[in-house]
C-alpha cells in the first residue's frame, strides 16, 4: 500500500525512527488494554527520549541499496577509561535515499533516573563521538520494526570529532559513509 500524503509532506517512514517509535507505542498500549501487565513496575521503561539533533550518512556505501534500513549509534569517548562506552547514548534510523544519504533525528537513551528535562544538551555536548552503523540485509526490522539492530548487522564505525549538534536537517551532523570502517 502506497503511503497517504496530505499535501504537506509524509510525516513518517516506514523504517524511519518515528514508525519505529509509533510501534513501539502501540505494542504497548495493546499489552497495557490486554491486561498482560500485572502491575505498573512491569511496564517497560520509555527510555527513547526525541530530539531535534540530526544526524547524516552521506555518501552511503554502494553495498547500501536504496530503501534499505540503517540504524546509526552514537558512542561517546570515557576519558577516564580511555575507551569508547559500550552503550549508546543516541540512535536514529532511516533508510538509503537515492541520493545515497541515510538522515534521522535522534533519539537519545534516557537514564534510569527518569531525568529528561536537560538530556538533549547534557549527552550531546561537546567531546568525541564513534557512529556505528547496522545495515538490515536480513531484513529482520520487516518482522520486528521495533528492533535495534545488533553486532551481526554492524557493518562499520567511524569517529565524529566535536560534532555541532545542531536543531534541524539543514545542520544535521555528517559523517562520510567511505569513513565507516569494521574495527
Amino acid at each position: 500500500m502506497p503511503p497517504v500524503t496530505h499535501m504537506g509532506g509524509l510525516k513518517i517512514n516506514k523504517d524511519d525512527q518515528s514508525y519505529k517509535s509509533f510501534v513501539a507505542w502501540l505494542e504497548d498500549y495493546a499489552n497495557v488494554v490486554g491486561n498482560r501487565y500485572a502491575s505498573v513496575d512491569e511496564l517497560p521503561a520509555d527510555n527513547w527520549i526525541a530530539s531535534k539533533r540530526v544526524l547524516r550518512v552521506s555518501a552511503a556505501p554502494d553495498s547500501w541499496p536504496v530503501g534499505i534500513p540503517v540504524q546509526l549509534f552514537v558512542h561517546t569517548w570515557d576519558e577516564k577509561q580511555q575507551t569508547w562506552q559500550r552503550e549508546p547514548i543516541a540512535f536514529t534510523q532511516g533508510t538509503v535515499t537515492p541520493r545515497r544519504m541515510v538522515n534521522g533525528a535522534l533519539f537519545l537513551f534516557a537514564a534510569k533516573s527518569g531525568e529528561t528535562e536537560s538530556l538533549e544538551e547534557n549527552v550531546l555536548a561537546g567531546g568525541r563521538y564513534m557512529i556505528k552503523a547496522c545495515v538490515d540485509f536480513k531484513k529482520r526490522l520487516v518482522d520486528d520494526p521495533t528492533l535495534l539492530l545488533e553486532d551481526e548487522d554492524f557493518y562499520g564505525q567511524a569517529e565524529l570529532k566535536r560534532p555541532r549538534w545542531r536543531e534541524g536537517f539543514k545542520a544535521a551532523a555528517s559523517i562520510s559513509g567511505s569513513k565507516l570502517l569494521k574495527e
